[in-house]
């Protein structure tokens, strides 16, 4: 049987096209590395490497088995996580899929307390939307999502279901739309906006409110800028006539010190809750700390959402 070791010395020598280059990076002798490689030519009956001007490259052969070894580097890489993870909580390293939209709100605060507890734990963040990691979920290289609710089914994973409050959209102070009544949503978009990207639900529910207003789901979905910085969009904010939308305790401090203003929108629905989720892969054990922080975003979630009903 194939060692690990030995389909590291056909990773590091495919990668670095020398043998002697190769011998170094693995910290062994040129001799050990050429006979390694000979070994596994002999197993399989078959030149797993070729030498031309440019040095040492693989074979069809090699091309084959280095990425073989690759792939089960990579599996013997999230065992030995997996493993750290569910000893205890004070080792490994929890891997994170956020969504850029609830990272500030909701996913920062959580780990905030859990942090203080267990200050040995470490975290990885992976911030994009859901389309983009679900293949992580899938392959087991996330440990757990948190964002707003994908517009495609779940059925592959084990979900909690989250309640959050709206987003809200702001401006700077003396913007042209601040300081006046509720305003039509459509009266919003005579202006750049801003945001992070979001479901398709979500432009629907504006496109059916704004229906009567010539405001299409195109309109919407077309933001002039779409970044995952909930801070520079902010800053952006502060110094120009374009508007945003997220969730008002990203906001707190710029609207107590009146840099930043809510704009009271006319259309009642979008007032109305947002369904958020906390996605993990069904029928596997997760670590204590992955059921920690679900419980720490479940609680701040229903936080949220009794702040903007009061």
């Amino acid at each position: 049987m194939d060692t690990l070791r030995q389909l590291k010395y056909l990773d590091v020598l495919a990668t670095t096209g020398n043998v002697g280059a190769a011998a170094d990076k693995l910290g062994v002798d040129k001799s050990t590395l050429s006979h390694a490689v000979s070994r596994l030519e002999y197993v399989y009956g078959v030149p797993l490497f070729v030498r031309d001007r440019q040095g040492i490259r693989p074979t069809v052969y090699g091309e084959l088995l280095v990425d073989a070894a690759r792939k089960g580097a990579r599996i013997f890489d999230d065992v030995r996580r997996e493993f750290a993870l569910m000893r205890n909580l004070e080792s490994g390293t929890l891997v994170i899929g956020s969504d850029p939209a609830t990272t500030e709100a909701l996913l920062a605060p959580a780990l905030a307390q859990i942090v203080s507890e267990f200050p040995k734990l470490h975290f990885e963040l992976r911030e994009a939307t859901w389309p983009d990691l679900e293949p992580d979920m899938l392959e087991r290289r996330i440990d757990l999502y948190i964002g707003l609710k994908p517009d495609h089914s779940l059925k592959a994973f084990e979900v909690v279901d989250l309640e959050l409050p709206p987003k809200i959209i702001y401006s700077r102070s003396g913007h042209p739309l601040s300081g006046r009544g509720p305003i039509p949503m459509a009266e919003a978009y005579n202006y750049p906006v801003m945001g992070t990207r979001i479901p398709d639900w979500y432009i629907r529910r504006v496109a059916e409110a704004t229906a009567s207003q010539d405001l299409s789901a195109n309109t919407i979905r077309e933001a002039f800028l779409f970044a995952d910085d909930v801070s520079l969009m902010r800053r952006i904010v502060q110094h120009s006539d374009a508007l945003s939308a997220t969730f008002r305790t990203n906001l707190e401090a710029d609207l107590e010190s009146g840099h930043l203003v809510e704009l009271k929108i006319k259309e009642e629905s979008m007032n109305l809750p947002l369904p958020g989720v906390i996605v993990r892969t069904r029928n596997r054990l997760l670590p204590p700390s992955a059921e920690m922080l679900t419980e720490a975003v479940e609680a701040l979630a229903e936080s949220m959402l009794r702040k903007h009903e009061t």
